[in-house]
């Protein structure tokens, strides 16, 4: 037994003669009175009652047993205190023993209280009595619970021994409340916020402590209950499978309280509360419940409510949160297919949703624009009207869903290439969701931001915005894996833009399967699509740039705006590898007004241009007309009517001036051509987006092969700096030929075909599609430095890769 001498010196010297020791079982309250009236020749009291005018004893050790319904009145003790001021009573108790008039005591400075953070050793108590390394060992093990300190030197019992203990005697002695707010700080993965002026939660803390410490607004688990976790966990476990009726309640009441909105409707859900739950589930936000918990927990509770409780099932926030979780896993038919069955075709129907006469509450809908954020849908005018009449009816203090409204504006004016507009509805979102305090929706505006910043090519913004991104994602409360892929393919190709191809390429080659699977919104996806294409076509070949638009085609929606979006971005690529009478006919294989007829004759057209795709497809086939045709009369001023084009990023400007300095260096306007190509230079200096560069390198290679323009473009100290940055940039080819090389699909592909197994039955084997097998075989051909299958399974089989 450990000596609390320093502990009874400061209780029998203290001006407070009333001591309360208020502890649950195993902090040792017994031990100290026992040490107490050992060394002062005392017997302690045992009873619930006692007649204390009788004692002959100036000091009073009552030891008072557990009993729920103990009520103990303090005013006879303080005036039996009073007759004589050698006197000093000390009482051990446990949490819930109630004590009549302790508080005023407390208040007034006429009573102490110890609890059972000052009843917990440290290692320097254990000092005393071990040798310092011992002693430490023995901190770490027990973590100062007196009760297992002594025991063959702090070796704990047995796991069954160790829940035993906790169930029927810590946790005996604590309200269901009490063990709620352990139960939700064990379970959560870092400190739980606590209400401001919460005197209920402060008291339940004090009851628990110093399992759980509560400083500066948030509830934080000790390294005492974090030692004992496990055993904990199964304890308090097995109290809340006891819970009913209104217990369950008050238990979910303080889960939801400290943060916990998930664990709360489980609980309810557990007790068979289901109509509660699903209040709590309403109350929590729905459908952006998930934003809050992540995708695992948002999916317990969906499970939670019964399958057979059709009058649950069919509530309408229950339908769209079901639909939002198919969204999440990259399943955007299948929450169309939830909306139907649960809502009807209507509930698909957008031009009925956002009616004003609408058969829908205010909160589906916001859900329903949500959704159009995953979908290829074109929205008339008309319903974009209604659409905006929504921000009239939401309150100016519904942060949430006003972020929600917003966010979903801005996909809607990426794709429309209204740039400027939707870095507006960015800034609107960003604003209302910081308010609502949660970080992985600041993360997916920062993420867009970094996008519209990076289309425009804007490196040094993208820089800062990718910091930003990264430091909302640090703050999110829960694991996702698909959200950090967002994340890394996002800083990937801020890398590329500064002419780093490696962590782009790494992705493309070992993640990109999962990535693709994922959660994923068609902005999204037009990004990765030309990132993905240009870095794989500029670095490595044209085969493993068509090769990745494949595995889009096997795995995304096949919309006529995707479709139209692959072709365009194949055409470029073809343009690249010099194929160029095959990118023509790519290009005239599109059904639009805009094909190359409409684009030799337009000059003006080309300025007021306003459709995304359109743009897209115009920018492609002036390209192609300027390999064509470069000495085209019109060609200059059709390329300045376009560069004009308020609607033509930043990016895309630099391009179409690459492409007036080609054009007027072959109708032999040199000074023009000078111009236009310092000018391109100095942009990307200013913009930081080397990458372009890269890609333009088809015409900017001709360009740069005359001494002329070189010496005339080192003459601009920015465009000489860009100009060198070019230079210095060593362009992948060939890896060391080593196994470690190669990604452990590409390993199983290699030893597949040289089994002498077709792409269709490697696809079968590996459960892939054919065009991701392809896409595969590009990597590993590039790796090995090969062009064909026999190549690579002959220099596999040199390096003795296989046998």
């Amino acid at each position: 037994m450990i000596s609390r001498s320093r502990l009874i010196t400061q209780i029998l010297n203290a001006k407070q003669r009333l001591c309360v020791v208020s502890a649950f079982a195993g902090t040792g309250k017994s031990v100290l009175l026992s040490q107490i009236a050992d060394q002062l020749d005392v017997p302690i009291l045992h009873c619930a009652f006692n007649d204390i005018w009788s004692r002959k004893s100036d000091l009073l050790l009552w030891d008072l047993p557990h009993d729920p319904d103990l009520s103990l009145d303090i005013d006879p003790i303080l005036q039996w205190l009073e007759g004589d001021k050698a006197r000093r009573a000390i009482i051990a108790t446990r949490p819930g023993s109630r004590l009549r008039g302790i508080n005023r005591a407390l208040l007034y400075d006429k009573a102490m209280r110890l609890s059972a953070d000052q009843l917990f050793f440290d290692e320097t108590d254990l000092r005393r009595v071990y040798p310092p390394n011992e002693a430490k060992d023995i901190f770490i093990q027990t973590a100062g619970w007196p009760c297992f300190i002594g025991k063959k030197n702090g070796q704990l019992p047995g796991m069954a021994s160790l829940i035993d203990f906790f169930r029927n005697h810590l946790l005996k002695d604590l309200s269901d409340k009490a063990v709620a707010l352990l139960n939700a700080a064990i379970l959560q993965d870092g400190p739980l916020p606590s209400p401001d002026d919460d005197p209920e939660l402060e008291d339940l803390v004090q009851q628990i402590a110093p399992l759980v410490t509560l400083q500066n607004g948030q509830i934080t688990l000790s390294v005492s209950a974090s030692t004992m976790k496990v055993p904990l966990v199964k304890a308090t476990a097995k109290r809340r499978a006891k819970l009913s009726g209104n217990t369950a309640i008050e238990w979910a009441e303080i889960e939801r309280r400290t943060g916990r909105p998930d664990t709360a409707i489980l609980t309810l859900q557990q007790a068979g509360l289901h109509d509660v739950a699903y209040d709590w589930f309403v109350q929590a936000n729905s459908f952006m419940l998930v934003q809050y918990v992540g995708l695992d927990r948002f999916a317990a509770v969906l499970n939670g409510f019964p399958q057979d409780n059709e009058r649950i099932q069919d509530k309408e926030l229950l339908v769209a949160a079901k639909a939002m979780h198919a969204l999440k896993t990259g399943n955007i038919e299948r929450a169309q297919l939830v909306l139907e069955r649960g809502l009807g075709p209507v509930a698909n129907n957008l031009s009925r949703v956002f009616s004003p006469n609408s058969q829908f509450s205010l909160i589906f809908r916001v859900f329903r624009l949500t959704m159009v954020i995953y979908e290829e849908t074109i929205i008339s005018e008309k319903t974009m009207s209604h659409v905006f009449e929504l921000l009239a009816e939401l309150p100016l203090d519904s942060h949430l869903y006003r972020g929600a409204f917003f966010n979903s504006i801005l996909e809607y004016y990426l794709r429309n290439r209204r740039l400027l507009d939707a870095q507006s509805a960015a800034s609107q979102a960003l604003y209302h969701y910081q308010l609502a305090r949660i970080p992985i929706l600041c993360f997916y505006i920062f993420f867009f931001q970094t996008v519209l910043a990076l289309t425009g090519g804007n490196l040094r913004s993208a820089r800062q915005y990718v910091k930003q991104t990264q430091d909302q994602f640090s703050k999110v409360p829960f694991e996702s894996p698909s959200d950090s892929r967002i994340f890394d393919i996002l800083k990937a190709c801020v890398d590329y833009e500064d002419g780093r191809i490696e962590p782009l390429a790494k992705f493309l080659s070992d993640d990109f399967d999962y990535f693709i699977a994922g959660e994923i919104w068609p902005s999204l996806a037009d990004f990765a699509l030309k990132y993905g294409s240009e870095a794989l076509c500029s670095h490595y070949s044209v085969s493993a740039a068509r090769n990745y638009l494949d595995r889009w085609r096997a795995d995304h929606s096949a919309s006529r705006r995707f479709y139209t979006i692959l072709e365009v971005l194949e055409a470029t690529i073809l343009q690249n590898g010099n194929r160029w009478e095959e990118a023509a006919e790519r290009l005239m294989a599109l059904q639009s007004r805009v094909n190359k007829t409409w684009v030799e004759a337009a000059e003006p057209d080309l300025t007021r241009l306003s459709d995304g795709d359109e743009i897209a497809l115009t920018i492609a086939w002036m390209r192609q007309l300027v390999h064509e045709v470069p000495t085209r009369k019109m060609l200059l001023d059709q390329l300045a009517a376009l560069n004009a084009n308020q609607r033509v990023t930043y990016r895309q400007k630099i391009s179409i001036i690459i492409w007036q300095a080609s054009v007027a260096k072959r109708q032999r306007d040199m000074t023009k051509a000078r111009t236009a190509l310092v000018r391109a230079f100095e942009e990307v200096g200013r913009l930081g987006c080397i990458a372009v560069l890269i890609e333009e390198k088809v015409f900017l290679d001709d360009l740069l092969a005359d001494k002329r323009l070189v010496e005339f473009v080192q003459s601009s100290p920015v465009a000489n700096a860009v100009f060198r940055h070019l230079k210095e940039i060593s362009l992948p080819g060939t890896q060391s030929l080593n196994l470690s090389n190669l990604t452990r699909r590409e390993s199983n592909i290699l030893l597949m075909i040289a089994e002498g197994r077709s792409n269709k039955a490697v696809a079968r084997n590996l459960g892939i599609s054919e065009a991701t097998v392809k896409f595969h075989l590009s990597n590993l051909y590039r790796k090995l430095g090969c062009s064909r299958r026999k190549e690579a399974i002959a220099t596999a089989h040199s390096l003795g890769w296989i046998s």
